[in-house]
């Protein structure tokens, strides 16, 4: 690659974010996001269930904290079209325009929904939860004498 190709293709810094932008890389930064908070927090709540170790829970979380940077990468070098995944420098630039606007649209798509399936779930989980009376309450913390503390808490006076 000569001097004057790499310098063709370099991408100007003053206008690195509105590149960013171009390529939906914003777009595919917050969907990956919204995914791996599913999925971190699936494996939070349904690991523990079937008894998988934790360990396995840390391999997700470092495995999408790793997977960011290789995901942004891909976004930047490749674009969604009709016919498939195409290298964004190979459109020409009247189709990439169209182009950028579907998979922006199929992006904006795919956050939408799974924001959506989030406070969903919150709402449904909010439904299960009982709330404890305050009588209740106040009577389970007068009803312990001294000798029910654990040996680390001073005795009250």
């Amino acid at each position: 690659m000569t001097s004057a190709s790499f310098k063709a293709r370099r991408v100007n810094p003053t206008k690195f974010f509105a590149e960013l932008k171009r390529r939906n890389v914003y777009r595919a930064a917050v969907a990956y996001g919204v995914v791996a908070w599913f999925l971190t927090q699936l494996t939070t709540q349904v690991f523990p269930f079937f008894e998988i170790p934790n360990s396995a829970v840390r391999f997700v979380v470092i495995a999408l904290a790793v997977g960011f940077p290789i995901a942004m990468l891909l976004a930047w070098v490749y674009e969604f079209t009709p016919e498939g995944i195409v290298r964004t420098e190979d459109l020409d630039p009247v189709q990439a325009r169209s182009v950028q606007r579907r998979s922006g649209r199929l992006l904006d798509f795919i956050i939408i929904g799974a924001l959506l399936r989030n406070g969903e779930a919150r709402i449904v989980a909010g439904e299960d939860r009982e709330t404890c009376p305050p009588s209740q309450i106040e009577e389970a913390v007068t009803s312990h004498t001294e000798k029910d503390l654990p040996h680390f808490l001073p005795p009250a006076v």
